[in-house]
């Protein structure tokens, strides 16, 4: 019996080697297949750390430049502010200027109107020294006359 199974045996494992062989090398081509995928995914992630680093990048500098010009910004802000500051201050400084001698005047003509209580007699005598003091005796002589009556009429 040994003799006539021989062939069926060896038949039968050949084709179970044959199988073996082929699930070998139908997972080696399976792991073959693993392995390029995963280098792939291995490369994908490489290029999304690289993409990730890029866009951090350019979002800090794109920060930076937003920031620059809100400085900027804020810089001009200030100065005009600081200008318009300076306009009211000198505005109002002229403004008070002009109300402290518009006072300053009222005060003085109102002092000079109780300190200065001319009577008639001193009247006379001062515009009759001011006619004589135009120094020519015909001007002199003839407006004297009649400012002396004028102010006689006063």
């Amino acid at each position: 019996m040994f003799w006539k199974g021989w062939p069926l045996l060896t038949a039968a494992f050949e084709a179970h080697s044959r199988s073996i062989r082929r699930a070998i090398d139908e997972a080696q081509h399976l792991s073959d297949d693993a392995r390029k995928r995963l280098a792939e995914v291995e490369r994908r992630w490489a290029q999304l750390d690289f993409q990730i680093a890029a866009i951090r990048a350019h979002a800090e500098a794109q920060m930076k430049n937003e920031e620059q010009i809100l400085s900027l910004g804020t810089t001009e802000d200030v100065r005009h502010i600081r200008e318009s500051a300076k306009f009211e201050i000198d505005r109002a400084a002229q403004q008070a200027r002009h109300e402290l001698k518009a006072s300053a005047a009222v005060l003085a003509v109102s002092l000079a109107r109780q300190s200065i209580r001319i009577d008639e007699r001193s009247d006379r005598e001062l515009v009759q020294g001011f006619i004589e003091g135009l120094g020519h005796d015909e001007i002199g002589s003839s407006i004297s006359q009649p400012a002396t009556r004028a102010i006689a009429n006063v």
